[in-house]
């Protein structure tokens, strides 16, 4: 009986002197610069420059655990300068045992309309963090769940000029919302640029697209659904369609095209479901 109480008099006290394991807070900056982490970041295909644009490839190369800070306003610098550079707008914590490596996309939005959308191939290095505006609108935008195509024309009513009456959802809430988030933030006919942006022509030899046209999918789950216009560089032009809260099953969203289009460029409309890219239906350049 004593050899017994002597034993688990032992086996307690052995727990309670074993060393806490250590778990080291570092924002990803600092991180880079201790050499505590390997990192490459790629565009992500199968999300749109909106939502989740990036994928970020991490790995812990230290002896021990890893809690990495991603701030809200992170600015991510495209190797490309033809591809936009993406501000994070979700900050994020990634936790990581020793050693281990993670995949995960990122929240961000476009900071240069006119530039291409990033790809699978398209290369990103951290930047700064933003400041001013840019920051506290990337801020509100996290608040709000401003996730979608009027989160980003607002972002790009602050670093591009985008006019107001511009910024458009087929939600009026949603419109209302991002209008509000970016109101006192800009003056008008003022653009504030972040780095160099090369305005490309507008309106030249436009013509009028009128379409109709539907989407046939099934659901697994509740989802957001949209259709979108997108042009050549994957940017973003306009909403066909929108539904919160679509119901699991089989459904046809039917859309409408209606605006001048540039009849020597491709231009797709996608079926987007939860940020992913579903179908993509490309309109081949007319002859």
């Amino acid at each position: 009986m004593k050899n017994a109480l002597a034993l688990v008099g032992f086996l307690l006290l052995t727990a309670f002197t074993q060393p806490v394991l250590e778990v080291e807070s570092l924002d990803i900056q600092k991180a880079l610069s201790l050499e505590k982490i390997d990192l490459k970041i790629i565009g992500n295909s199968e999300s749109t420059h909106y939502y989740k644009p990036l994928l970020l490839e991490l790995k812990n190369t230290a002896n021990h655990a890893l809690e990495i800070k991603i701030a809200n306003g992170q600015l991510f610098n495209s190797a490309d300068p033809e591809a936009q550079d993406i501000i994070t707008t979700q900050e994020e914590i990634i936790a990581l045992k020793a050693l281990e490596s993670v995949k995960i996309p990122l929240y961000g939005m476009c900071v240069q309309e006119y530039n291409a959308a990033p790809d699978a191939t398209t290369v990103y290095e951290l930047g700064t963090k933003a400041k001013g505006n840019l920051a506290t609108l990337a801020k509100r935008i996290q608040k709000e769940k401003a996730f979608g195509i009027a989160g980003q024309q607002a972002v790009w009513a602050l670093t591009d000029g985008r006019p107001m009456s511009e910024i458009t959802s087929m939600d009026l809430e949603q419109t209302t919302a991002a209008r509000d988030m970016v109101m006192d933030l800009v003056a008008a006919d003022t653009v504030t640029v972040v780095g160099e942006t090369i305005r490309r022509p507008r309106n030249n030899g436009l013509i009028k697209r009128s379409m109709e046209g539907n989407f046939n999918y099934r659901i697994s789950q509740e989802s957001d659904v949209h259709i979108a216009l997108f042009n050549q560089d994957n940017i973003v032009l306009d909403e066909l369609f929108y539904k919160a809260s679509v119901a699991p099953g089989s459904h046809s969203f039917e859309y409408t095209l209606d605006r001048m289009i540039d009849p020597k460029q491709y231009y797709y409309i996608r079926l987007i479901i939860n940020g992913e890219i579903k179908i993509n239906f490309e309109m081949e350049p007319r002859s």
